[in-house]
């Protein structure tokens, strides 16, 4: 079984890692062929983990496509069976799709019968989501609506940030994917189409951060939620225009994550 990685961020670099510790304890008969990343992953951002420089030690040939012309001839090239995506940024066409015996499958960071797309956990907390999830599900032509391989929902905790859910999500997620794998490689995996009646597709614009005075009357628990979604390593948080003054909220109390 060859398999092709595709994937970035922090969520592609430890499914990798995990993937090739599988293959190294020999435990089921697979061979990675090599990672594909974005392209914004082959650079050092302040906000993210470089994919290359944490994978360097894998010894795995790595790419840096744009197009999936790339990948397909990669595909072709090296004969894979199977595609796994975590984090990759393109949306795979159907010519490769059809040249891998056993599909292509997604590490979803959501429950991708109710959001789809990016940002699922913000989204999940700015709109008080009583429950979290993760889905691995293959891949079809839509964005994250190919049939479910397995599904996990948890419940949150309502005071949690964006960075502590999305470690958890991580978490969670990567223990699923290499609990799955032995099932999905000798095709013993569940398969089942998804619930389409109530998902909301969310496109790769940040939930809102910048808010005024009359937004925070307008909308306060938005404004609550939008705070603590918006709580992450790296990034800016929730500013408030207050006649023309900007103010910035930034956390003052230690994140509880754990590691994975």
């Amino acid at each position: 079984m060859k398999i092709l990685f595709l994937g970035g961020k922090t969520w592609g670099i430890e499914a990798l890692k995990i993937l090739k510790n599988m293959q190294d304890r020999k435990t089921i008969d697979f061979e990675i062929v090599g990672a594909v990343t974005n392209v914004s992953d082959s650079e050092t951002l302040p906000y993210s983990d470089n994919f290359i420089k944490n994978i360097s030690e894998l010894n795995l040939p790595i790419y840096v496509f744009s197009k999936n012309y790339q990948i397909l001839d990669l595909v072709k090239e090296k004969s894979v069976d199977l595609i796994i995506s975590v984090f990759y940024d393109k949306i795979l066409s159907e010519d490769i799709l059809k040249n891998l015996n056993k599909g292509a499958i997604n590490l979803h960071m959501g429950d991708s019968e109710k959001y789809r797309g990016c940002y699922s956990t913000l989204h999940a907390i700015i709109n008080e989501d009583t429950h979290a999830g993760v889905t691995l599900h293959y891949i079809d032509s839509g964005i994250d609506s190919g049939d479910i391989i397995k599904k996990v929902t948890w419940e949150i905790n309502k005071s949690i940030s964006g960075y502590e859910l999305y470690f958890e999500s991580l978490k969670i997620g990567i223990k699923m994917l290499e609990e799955e794998l032995p099932n999905i490689i000798s095709g013993n995996n569940s398969r089942r189409p998804q619930n389409n009646e109530n998902v909301i597709y969310n496109k790769k614009i940040i939930p809102q951060k910048k808010f005024t005075s009359e937004d925070i009357i307008d909308k306060p628990r938005k404004f609550i939620n939008s705070i603590r979604a918006h709580d992450f390593v790296g990034f800016d948080g929730v500013s408030i225009d207050l006649n023309g003054v900007i103010y910035s909220i930034s956390r003052i109390s230690p994140y509880k994550i754990n590691t994975i």
